[in-house]
């Protein structure tokens, strides 16, 4: 079945910690329940992410790839990628800048908060759908609403260290432009017709009573 993904479904929360499993659900919205839970298990949870687990792991390495390249899926049955394990890796790289950002160490800071907007500053110019524009949206406004529960925890004098460059380059007629997106779209679209339009002459060739027609 192609709308199946090949082997067993990895669980990675029963290999995390129930504190980290509870604070990265809980942190989807930034709320004195967030904050006071990251302030209350901010010791447990530094330990946890310097060890970086399974997760966070394979998502810094997806933020390492330099260059992207999006297949259009010529395939309707095609299984879609799990875009809310991108995104709890990603909470858990934002956790760990605002650990980072209470011990005051700027440099860390500004690292990952620049290696995690510069990837999705990728994605976005280079997405061939409309739901990948949409996912690398989402993964920047992500970054963006926590910068400020991150940059208040630092001394005034260390937050302009803190801050990425990226933050400060304009978008791009790449990233900020929908073409890709739509001839993307336009291609996907036009195999689903041609595959559609392969069946139905198939099937005007074959008996109706075969069809119970």
């Amino acid at each position: 079945d192609l709308g199946e993904t090949p082997g067993a479904e990895w669980d990675f929360k029963s290999e995390q910690s129930l504190q980290l499993n509870t604070a990265v659900e809980t942190c989807k919205t930034l709320d004195k329940e967030c904050i006071n839970l990251l302030t209350q298990e901010e010791s447990s949870l530094e330990a946890e992410l310097a060890d970086e687990p399974e997760l966070l792991k394979r998502y810094r390495h997806l933020l390492n790839y330099s260059q992207w390249l999006e297949p259009i899926p010529l395939n309707i049955s095609l299984p879609i990628p799990s875009y809310s394990r991108v995104f709890e890796g990603q909470r858990q790289l934002l956790i760990q800048a605002w650990i980072a950002a209470g011990q005051g160490d700027a440099a860390r800071v500004n690292a990952l908060l620049q290696i995690d907007a510069i990837f999705w500053r990728r994605i976005l110019s280079s997405a061939n759908s409309l739901i990948t524009k949409m996912i690398a949206v989402a993964a920047l406004k992500r970054e963006f609403n926590w910068a400020p529960l991150i940059l208040k925890r630092m001394a005034p004098d260390a937050i302009t260290q803190a801050i990425p460059q990226v933050w400060f380059t304009p978008l791009t007629p790449a990233e900020l432009s929908l073409m890709r997106c739509w001839a993307g779209e336009y291609q996907f679209h036009l195999s689903q017709l041609r595959a559609t339009k392969s069946v139905a002459l198939h099937l005007d060739g074959m008996p109706n009573k075969g069809f119970g027609l």
